[in-house]
C-alpha cells in the first residue's frame, strides 16, 4: 500500500509541475506563477504532513523522490543567480566614471550589498533560534569526519 501512496504523492507533484507548465505555455507573467508555486508548494506539504503525520515512512520516501525536482531547481537557481549578482556588481563599477561621486558609489554599493548579507544571515539566525534548529541530526560521511579531524588537529 505504500508504494502506491508515494506514487500517488509523485503524481500530485507532476500535477503541479503541469499546471505551473500549462501556465507558461499561456504567457502568464513570471511573478504571478512563482507565487503559484509557492502556494501549491505549501498547500501540498501541508496536505501531506496532515494526511500522514510527521514520521511516516511513506512522507521520508515521498520526499526523496520529490528531491529530485527540488534539489534540480535550487541548483539552477544558483548557476543562474550567482553570476548574475556578480556580473551586475562588475558592470555597476565598470559604468562609474572616475571622480568626486566614485568612492560615495562604491560606498553605498558595498553598503547594500554587505546590509543584504546582514539581513538574511539575521533572518537565518533568528529561524534557527525560533524554531530550535542545530546540525547535531546531520549525518557526516567519511570524508567529512576525517576533515573535521585534520581540522581540530591543525
Amino acid at each position: 500500500m505504500s508504494t502506491l501512496q508515494i506514487i500517488l504523492n509523485v503524481a500530485v507533484l507532476l500535477v503541479f509541475v503541469g499546471i505551473l507548465y500549462f501556465m507558461n505555455k499561456k504567457h502568464v507573467k513570471f511573478s504571478n506563477r512563482v507565487f503559484t508555486g509557492l502556494g501549491l508548494g505549501i498547500a501540498l506539504g501541508l496536505g501531506l504532513h496532515l494526511i500522514y503525520g510527521i514520521d511516516s515512512e511513506v512522507l521520508a520516501k515521498t520526499t526523496s523522490w520529490y528531491n529530485i525536482i527540488g534539489t534540480g531547481y535550487v541548483k539552477l537557481l544558483q548557476m543562474v543567480a550567482m553570476p548574475l549578482v556578480f556580473i551586475s556588481i562588475l558592470i555597476a563599477f565598470t559604468k562609474m566614471k572616475v571622480g568626486k561621486n566614485f568612492g560615495k558609489m562604491a560606498a553605498l554599493i558595498l553598503a547594500i550589498l554587505i546590509g543584504t548579507t546582514a539581513v538574511s544571515a539575521a533572518v537565518g539566525i533568528l529561524s534557527a533560534t525560533v524554531f530550535d534548529l542545530d546540525a547535531s541530526q546531520i549525518m557526516q560521511g567519511d570524508a567529512e569526519t576525517e576533515r573535521g579531524a585534520y581540522i581540530e588537529e591543525k
